[in-house]
């Protein structure tokens, strides 16, 4: 019975759940489609507590939020000096970028971008690892204001 309620459920919104997935992360559509199937594995999960539920969209749009912030924790929009095209970052201004970061931020970087897991990186640092998301965002700011105004 439960199967056909997911069957059901599956076929009427997995569209709208996707594309606001897709909207929700500017078009980047396998993380969307990632994020939608999550947000179907958990309906399979919690069905049970769900069939009372007069209207179940609002609680997949939901689920699909949490999802998508825990997707975008893990996979932060990264700026990657090496990623940036050459007319805006030509060969002496790409050095320099690294030369602003201090030694520590610099390694801290090197270490995260180079796929360290984050949780052990924190613990390491002796931090949460929200902490270690929200330095990494400080040096990305650093770096992305140097870049807009690099006479400064």
């Amino acid at each position: 019975m439960t199967k056909r309620i997911i069957d059901l459920i599956y076929q009427e919104y997995y569209g709208t759940v996707l594309g606001y997935c897709i909207t929700r992360l500017n078009g980047d559509i396998p993380a969307a489609e990632d994020c939608t199937q999550e947000v179907f594995y958990i309906l399979q999960k919690k069905i049970k507590q769900l069939i009372q539920l007069e209207s179940v969209l609002p609680w997949l749009l939901a689920t699909a939020d949490r999802e998508i912030k825990s997707y975008k924790r893990k996979h932060p929009q990264n700026l990657n000096i090496d990623e940036i095209p050459e007319q805006a970052a030509p060969e002496e201004l790409r050095d320099s970028v690294l030369d602003i970061l201090d030694d520590e931020d610099r390694r801290l970087a090197a270490l995260y971008y180079g796929g360290a897991d984050k949780e052990a990186l924190a613990k390491s640092l002796g931090i949460s690892t929200s902490a270690l998301y929200m330095r990494m965002y400080r040096i990305r700011q650093i770096v992305k204001e140097y870049l807009e105004n690099p006479d400064k």
